[in-house]
């Protein structure tokens, strides 16, 4: 008997203002039009949901190029998805962090638990320790939102 899948690996794009050798995406990028839209998304993290996912990662690309990056945060957490986002952190703000965490952002690559009250008190030295630790093209290192202390 099979059971059912514990996570989904969602790659919500593949735009990303990186270059980096190491990456997986097809050389030649798959143009945003070409993307699944919001609400296709939103069906997918429902319909995971359904089927008992428990644990959803948001990957590309850079998943902070799509500005419904939210709406798709706020729809995995209402599928009682456990979500984290993996990222270069590359348009990565104060306010939109915030904003991603009240939409439902639970942690970071790593699986450790985030807890939103202690991330929110965390959130200014975090981003402040995100920006010393960023990816610098040629590096070769990209950080996922455990660097962030998302966790």
């Amino acid at each position: 008997m099979l059971s059912n899948p514990l996570a989904l690996i969602a790659e919500i794009t593949h735009r990303c203002p990186l270059h980096c050798v190491y990456c997986s995406n097809p050389l030649q990028m798959a143009a945003a039009k070409s993307e699944l839209s919001t609400e296709e998304w939103l069906r997918v993290f429902r319909q995971a949901g359904e089927l008992g996912v428990l644990h959803l990662h948001l990957t590309g690309g850079e998943p902070l190029a799509r500005a419904d990056l939210t709406e798709l945060i706020d729809g995995a957490h209402a599928a009682n998805l456990y979500t984290n986002l993996i990222t270069s952190g590359i348009g990565l703000s104060t306010t939109r962090l915030t904003a991603l965490v009240n939409a439902g952002l639970d942690g970071g690559s790593q699986g450790t638990a985030y807890r939103r009250d202690e991330g929110q008190q965390r959130q200014g030295h975090l981003l402040r320790q995100h920006r010393q630790q960023c990816l610098h093209p040629g590096q070769g290192r990209a950080l996922g939102a455990e660097v962030l202390g998302l966790y």
